[in-house]
């Protein structure tokens, strides 16, 4: 899952900005055709397809055709296409968080044993991951009720 999704679900805001429930669509060599309404360098989310559920950025449009960045692949599916509004601050907030996981790995286990049962111990202090590192900034996007139904 990308960062900029997990973040979008934490927040439980996906910036929907339409909704294009139960629409026949197909997705054939990245390409997904259907009647939504999008524009080059936005981000949908596909949902109630069987291969091609999850977040895209719309590379480029010619006529109901959408060019996908990402990996697709073809299938014919009625579902929702939600396009979004995401901020580029957020897009940003969302890179950001993916460096800072990357400078700081953390794991809140801290020991698990396999012989006869299985047992762990969980890691007490230390860093708290990029939720509370974040959790400042990440508070203005939050929404009380996920918008997406179903997240991804």
């Amino acid at each position: 899952m990308s960062m900029l999704l997990e973040l979008m679900n934490h927040c439980g805001n996906h910036f929907v900005a339409a909704e294009y429930r139960n629409y026949h669509a197909s997705i054939e060599g990245g390409v997904l055709t259907s009647d939504a309404e999008v524009i080059a360098g936005q981000y949908i989310i596909v949902s109630g397809s069987i291969l091609n559920d999850g977040l895209y950025k719309v590379a480029s449009v010619a006529g109901f055709a959408a060019t996908l960045d990402g990996e697709t692949e073809n299938e014919e599916f009625d579902g929702t296409i939600y396009t979004l509004r995401v901020p580029k601050a957020f897009v940003a907030l969302a890179s950001e968080i993916e460096s800072w996981k990357t400078a700081h790995p953390v794991s809140d286990l801290a020991s698990e044993s396999f012989p006869v049962g299985y047992s762990y111990s969980k890691a007490g202090g230390g860093v708290g991951g990029w939720r509370t590192a974040f959790s400042g900034v990440i508070a203005r996007y939050m929404r009380p009720v996920n918008d997406v139904e179903g997240a991804l």
